[in-house]
Order: C-alpha cells, then structure tokens, then sequence
C-alpha cells in the first residue's frame, strides 16, 4: 500500500494548511465518529471509513454539477477551484465544493489524511471542439 502523504486530526491546526496543498487526482482518506462509519471500518477491517478524489477546475463548470444542498455553497481563501467527487447514500458520486463540504461534516471527521498524486497532474479542457 502506498504511504499517506500527510495526516492530522480534524482539530489540529495543520488541517487547514494540508487543504491548501491540493490539486486534481490527490486522494482525500477520512474517519468519521458516527455510527454508519464505525460499522463501515469495522467490516471492511480498515481504519478509514469515507474517501474523496480531489479536481481543481473552475467553480463555473463545476457548479451545474454540484448537489441541490451545495448550489450556493463556496470555498475560500483560494481554495474556490477545488471539488471533491465522494460515493454518498442516497446521491452516489457526487460533486462538492471541497471546503464547504468538509465544513459540514468537521465535527465528525476524527482523521484526515492526503495522498498526493505524484505524477503529472491531468488538465481539464474548456467544452471547445476539435476537428
């Protein structure tokens, strides 16, 4: 298995400045405290229990696909072009403002880890046409 790039628990301070180091194709690592996560990692026999693939794309083409709840949501500081795709019950894969969707569920991440892509970082191209 691959190392884990960086780690923190939700409450240490380095969680906001590991959000900032983010780009397309790192891997967002998560344990939360509820219940559905604890039987999650218990069954599967894992210490995580959620994972998020980041995009770093403009907010403008990533809005439309964004989930009813997180139309109007933004992230901050710099951080608006970041998104993360998450399997969710009820939604499936989805798209979310990173900030804004990790701000609802802060208080239950117990974990936060980063695996950072390590090759060249894919480019997302504009809906113009090629001949």
């Amino acid at each position: 298995m691959a190392p884990i790039d960086m780690a923190c628990a939700a409450t240490d301070d380095a969680f906001s400045g590991m959000l900032d180091g983010l780009g397309t194709g790192d891997v967002l690592i998560y344990r939360t405290r509820d219940l559905g996560a604890r039987f999650n990692s218990c069954v599967l026999r894992s210490r995580w229990s959620h994972v998020g693939l980041v995009v770093k794309m403009p907010r403008e083409a990533a809005a439309p696909m964004y989930q009813k709840d997180y139309a109007a949501s933004m992230s901050t500081g710099g951080r608006e072009e970041l998104h993360v795709f998450e399997a969710c019950p009820r939604r499936g894969v989805a798209l979310f403002p990173l900030e804004p969707r990790l701000a609802r569920t802060i208080g239950s991440i117990k974990w936060l880890a980063v695996r950072k892509l390590t090759y060249g970082r894919p480019t997302f191209m504009s809906s113009a046409k090629t001949s």
